[in-house]
């Protein structure tokens, strides 16, 4: 349940970051200290490697966290903060860029594909509501196709995350 409970508040805070619209080749603008200041999913695209990591990273994080307060907190959203403040939180907690650097990704790359799949969720959701309703603001349409072509793969792949429990 408490595996459940992090991913869920993960993903709702996800959802609810805040995205610029500064278009960089990398989606991110970084000012001369390299913090990231502003974060820009909508030219962010997904693939199923990704994907496989994200869930990999995601299971492997909420496991540790069960452990690791400081890792709990790091994972952590009041569903208001932007997406450059998630990655910074997991940039600073070491045990999180270990686990996610054991699954090949980054602090950045973690919440950029949680937050780009989050958003293409809702739009391909939104397109098969009737009558159809609205994207999020700055959801990449090829992310949305993605999710469309591969919603059963990607069903099963979430649902392992958010279903696992590790004392069962």
């Amino acid at each position: 349940m408490v595996i459940r409970a992090v991913l869920v508040a993960a993903t709702l805070g996800l959802l609810a970051c805040k995205s610029r619209k500064t278009e960089t080749s990398g989606g991110e603008v970084a000012p001369p200290t390299g913090r990231i200041t502003e974060v820009d999913v909508s030219h962010f695209n997904l693939d199923m490697g990704k994907m496989r990591r994200w869930a990999l990273g995601a299971r492997s994080l909420a496991i540790a966290a069960q452990q690791d307060p400081s890792l709990a907190a790091a994972m952590a959203t009041s569903g208001n903060e932007p997406v450059s403040q998630s990655i910074t939180k997991l940039q600073r907690n070491s045990r999180a860029r270990e686990i996610l650097k054991g699954v090949g990704l980054t602090p950045r790359e973690y919440v950029m594909i949680g937050t780009a799949y989050m958003q293409a969720s809702l739009a391909a959701a939104a397109a098969r509501a009737n009558p159809p309703g609205m994207p999020p603001a700055g959801t990449n349409p090829r992310n949305v196709e993605f999710v469309q072509t591969h919603r059963e793969q990607l069903d099963k792949l979430v649902g392992q995350v958010s279903t696992y429990r590790p004392y069962q």
